[in-house]
């Protein structure tokens, strides 16, 4: 993003001088919760006692094919309790929120047969009779204590791009619709946040410029909203990716930009912008993402500070660190991240084709970022693949493991003195 190499490389220069938290020992503290089964799970939310909840699937042979998954655990990261789908017929685990009396809810599916909100007691227990929810239009997008979201297409034509949101209370009854997806008038998503309806995205499919806007409690009137113009020359089309609300109301998101490519092999060229909202949506600053490192990706918020995900590549033993940030963006810290294929209990064994022909490669995957009592953890997917040079790689589902790993201690990330240069 920045004009001049000089810069560029002033920005590279100051990374050097930042000291390195590294993780303790030979390799980082890593908590494995499935290992060489062809299952998922995801972060959902996290019960007022402090114990996670995690949904997906299992296949393993002794449910008789795919199930729907629930896994609670507690603080220390050991299982609470489990629910496997055994009798219903749900397939899958998806979304899920704690309701202002308590209850768990989480959606289930055996699409596209059947969907429904099953409730669970904070022990596992199940809560009450199923809202079934085959009926309700959309894709379901979201869950809040207060409402469901989905969202559908509003044509049928294939070149029609116009979408519709829709909001069911708890009870199943349509409380709200509204042109476009997830964002009135635009293509977007939702800011983590409870019940605020703050999205961010994009006005129209071509030549977009990036919105962010804020519905009231019912999403039925908009109580602000921010187009912003294109950043940089050139530029064509526009969106914001990945927003956080940080600690003063304000909002960090990433500002992706595009516009034709100079050659028959780039049919465009994407640049990304940091950019910083108040919490009226008033753009307040915009830096270059070389700023932060060439590697700059996933946003998410700890302890007051802005973490920056940064890794050369998806490999488990690529070069990977977070870069944190005050609320104006200033960098405050690095934290290395070191993972070690051995360290894996499954997945090690795979490092080593039986053919000398073949290459393997290890894959990170799914990372979320969970704040806990003891520090930051980092829940992801991992396993081995064989490498297929430019055609990409092939999964070996049997080294497969869904593990959490910590985040090496920041608690003591002080405010540097350097200030990055401007774009």
């Amino acid at each position: 993003m920045m004009k001049h190499r000089l810069l560029a490389f002033l920005s590279v220069l100051a990374f050097c001088l930042y000291p390195v938290l590294q993780a303790g020992g030979a390799g980082t503290e890593i908590i494995e919760l499935s290992c060489g089964k062809v299952e998922y799970l995801e972060y959902r939310c996290t019960l007022p006692d402090g114990r996670l909840v995690l949904t997906g699937g299992t296949r393993r042979a002794e449910y008789g094919g795919d199930a729907a998954w629930i896994m609670c655990l507690n603080t220390d990261r050991t299982v609470s309790w489990e629910y496997i789908s055994r009798k219903d017929g749900f397939t899958s685990a998806e979304e899920a929120t704690v309701l202002e009396d308590g209850t768990l809810a989480v959606i289930m599916e055996d699409y596209p047969k059947k969907r429904a909100a099953v409730f669970f007691t904070p022990d596992g227990k199940k809560a009450g009779k199923a809202l079934n929810l085959k009926k309700k239009r959309g894709v379901i997008y979201a869950v809040t204590p207060s409402f469901i979201m989905t969202y559908d297409s509003a044509g049928t034509e294939p070149e029609d791009y116009r979408c519709l949101t829709f909001l069911y209370n708890w009870k199943g009854k349509e409380t709200a619709r509204f042109d476009g997806l997830i964002m009135r008038g635009g293509y977007g998503f939702l800011s983590a946040g409870g019940d605020e309806c703050v999205a961010y995205g994009h006005d129209t499919i071509f030549n977009s410029h990036a919105m962010i806007q804020k519905l009231d409690e019912s999403m039925d009137r908009v109580l602000w909203e921010t187009l912003l113009d294109w950043q940089l020359p050139g530029s064509d089309t526009a969106r914001l990716e990945c927003a956080v609300k940080t600690g003063d109301g304000g909002y960090i998101s990433w500002l992706r930009e595009g516009r034709p490519g100079e050659n028959e092999w780039s049919s465009y060229d994407w640049k990304y912008l940091l950019v910083k909202f108040d919490a009226e949506g008033h753009l307040l600053w915009v830096k270059g993402k070389e700023e932060y490192g060439q590697n700059a990706g996933q946003l998410f918020l700890y302890n007051g500070k802005v973490g920056i995900l940064c890794e050369d590549s998806s490999r488990i033993d690529a070069d990977r660190y977070i870069c944190w940030l005050d609320e104006d963006g200033k960098i405050l810290e690095k934290t290395e991240i070191r993972l070690n294929p051995g360290d894996f209990t499954v997945l090690r064994d795979y490092l080593e084709p039986d053919d000398p022909e073949e290459k393997r490669t290890t894959i990170v995957d799914q990372q979320t970022f969970i704040p806990m009592d003891d520090g930051l953890w980092t829940m992801a997917t991992c396993w081995a693949a064989n490498d297929l040079g430019e055609e990409g790689f092939s999964t070996i589902y049997d080294s497969q493991e869904i593990v959490f790993f910590r985040i090496p201690d920041c608690s003591a990330v002080q405010v540097s003195s350097f200030s990055p240069p401007d774009p």
